[in-house]
Order: structure tokens, then sequence, then C-alpha cells
């Protein structure tokens, strides 16, 4: 295994988009789910401008890991956003690194019904190996530094001030006099 997978590090010709089962009809029930749409809205016309592969699902079929596998070998990596956190988002990342691909879930575009389930879905990734990521640094990240040609682009994105994800409800932080 090269030093590369060991640490998580992403690279743009080898990492996909994965969309996870964010349809409408949950807008009612899923938590902070403007935010969510917003942030994976980000990643998809940030993933769009770099010529990233981009694949989205509705529900949890058992294809949606056969349609990365189905991209070859040249896909190592997956940014993956979607609902709910611990039932298809979780199945969805625990199939893929199955299969040896590396799963970087970015945590302000998944979330749950409840911040219950949302955040044991995260804990549950992380014990399995997923990597937790934010969409700011996702992106930072596979730009490999600001030498890259769309990097201004991708920063005109990520600049824009980011919806509350509600990530750091249940924290406590400390108040600023």
């Amino acid at each position: 295994m090269s030093g590369i997978s060991r640490v998580g590090k992403l690279l743009l010709p080898r990492t996909a988009l994965l969309l996870c089962d964010i349809q409408e009809k949950f807008r009612p029930t899923i938590s902070h789910f403007d935010a969510i749409v917003e942030t994976s809205s980000r990643m998809l016309t940030a993933a769009r401008m770099l010529g990233m592969r981009i694949i989205v699902t509705e529900m949890y079929p058992k294809d949606e890991v056969a349609n990365v596998l189905e991209l070859g070998k040249q896909i190592n990596s997956v940014l993956l956003c979607g609902i709910e956190t611990h039932v298809c988002v979780q199945s969805t990342a625990l199939d893929l690194i199955e299969r040896g691909i590396q799963v970087h879930c970015i945590v302000d575009a998944v979330s749950s019904r409840n911040m219950v389930d949302r955040m044991f879905g995260f804990q549950r990734m992380s014990q399995s190996g997923v990597y937790l990521t934010t969409c700011e640094s996702a992106l930072l990240t596979i730009l490999c530094g600001s030498d890259h040609p769309q990097f201004r682009d991708v920063q005109k994105i990520i600049l824009k001030p980011s919806p509350d994800s509600g990530l750091l409800t249940g924290f406590n932080t400390p108040k600023i006099s």
C-alpha cells in the first residue's frame, strides 16, 4: 500500500463525487436539510469545474457501489455527500471500503433526521476507516495548492459564507467576551 493510501490523500484524477439519496421529499424530516443541499451543491459545482466523475443516486441500491466500480481502477477515492448519515451514507461508505475504495465523508454535506443518529453515523464510519472532512478542506486538498489552474474559481465557491450545518450542536464552545 502506498503512503498516499494510508494518509487518505485526494488525487483529482482518481477521485469521484458521490451524492447519495438527496431527495426533495426528505426536506421536512432531515436536520439542516437546506445546509446539506447548499454544501452538496458547492461540491457538485466544484466537481464539474474540475472535471471529476460524478455519481448521483436515490435510495440505497446495491448498484450505486457498482457504479463506482464501473469507473474502473482509475478511481480509488470517493467524496461522499448525502442522507441519511447512519443509513444510506454509512452503508455506501462501508461497501466502498470493503472494495478497497477510500471514502471521504463531507460531514457538512451529510445529515440524518436527528443529531444522535448523525453523530453516531459519523463515529461508526470513522471507526471503519472513513475520512471525515469538510467541503472546504476536501476541495482545497484536491487542488494540491494555489497553483492549480482552477484554484481561483474553486476559491470563489468556498469563500461564500458556509451555512450552519448543525455540526457544533452538542459541543461546549467557549463564549467569547
